[in-house]
């Protein structure tokens, strides 16, 4: 059975089955969902989008490089109003970006895509919760940095439950982020074009999910697996956080846990309490509880509930 683990300080989702579902400014990385711009240059993504138009138009092999920049990608025609050609437009005014002018065209184009960042990073925080999951169970690296250094829970879900069908996404783990392209005035993000009226408009008719699917190299080691929801989707709203975010809450039915990890440092205090709620709630009477001992010969796990039959 293939598993996903959550790994929680507290007990808190045996009181009522809810656990939280994420905004991405909410997350530990401050750069979720936070395209980079590209000025002046074209992204992978843009060449990709070019190489699929031509090979719509019957071109049996991508063209090279350059000829997808010049043919698909570069504006026609290219002469535009600038400071040099037009001097008495500039500095001009754009009141739906700032209240000061701009001196120069770039300057303008560059504020534009610096826009629809802002407007892709509101959009993925108005739009979407992440329910963050793990392929790594029974990861040190998981228990030390989310489950109060092994004093608290690791959840495991079967990954084959309908909660979580067509709704779960892996990580892509790069280096290269996700851009938004800016080429004398033709803004792009994910290889499409968004118009510079939408823009300051403050419009996003195209939100890549790639955007909150994509982390830097240095959080591989997390594995992580997420499943994406709607905020309407939430069983309950409860409250904000730290940042001022509202905390949205979703029941995961208890049929999709196949078992709860105690960390080795927990105290028995806190097992015990475990136990309580498991065993005097029929809504965990299918779930395995198990707990870590550290020994001399390492770190095992052992069930204690329902007990192991004496053989």
């Amino acid at each position: 059975m293939e598993l996903l683990s959550k790994y929680v300080p507290t007990d808190q989702f045996l009181d009522n089955g809810l656990f939280r579902f994420t905004q991405p400014a909410s997350l530990n990385d401050p750069d979720e969902a936070r395209p980079t711009v590209l000025f002046n240059g074209y992204a992978p993504e843009d060449l990709e989008a070019a190489a699929v138009i031509t090979s719509r138009n019957g071109f049996k092999k991508p063209p090279d490089t350059e000829y997808l920049k010049d043919i698909y990608l570069a504006p026609y025609p290219s002469g535009r109003f600038d400071e040099n050609s037009f001097p008495g437009l500039w500095p001009a005014n754009e009141p739906r970006l700032r209240e000061t002018p701009f001196a120069s065209l770039a300057e303008f184009d560059r504020a534009v895509a610096e826009r629809a960042v802002e407007l892709c990073l509101k959009h993925a925080n108005r739009s979407l919760l992440i329910f963050s999951l793990t392929s790594a169970t029974a990861s040190d690296h998981m228990w030390a940095n989310y489950a109060n250094n092994h004093q608290g829970v690791e959840v495991r879900f079967r990954r084959n439950h309908p909660f979580f069908a067509d709704r779960l996404h892996k990580i892509i783990y790069s280096d290269e982020p996700v851009r938004v392209s800016s080429n004398d005035g033709w803004v792009r993000l994910y290889g499409k074009t968004v118009s510079t009226e939408d823009i300051l408009d403050g419009k996003l008719q195209d939100f890549p999910i790639e955007l909150v699917l994509r982390k830097r190299c240095g959080w591989q080691r997390e594995h992580e697996v997420r499943l994406l929801c709607h905020p309407d989707e939430a069983t309950v709203v409860l409250g904000q956080d730290s940042i001022g975010n509202d905390v949205y809450l979703f029941e995961v039915p208890p049929a999709a846990i196949e078992t709860i990890v105690l960390g080795y440092r927990a105290s028995n205090d806190f097992v015990q309490t475990v136990l309580n709620k498991v065993q005097t709630n029929s809504r965990w009477s299918e779930v395995n509880v198990s707990r870590l001992v550290n020994t001399p010969a390492g770190v095992h796990e052992e069930r204690i509930h329902p007990r192991p039959a004496v053989v």
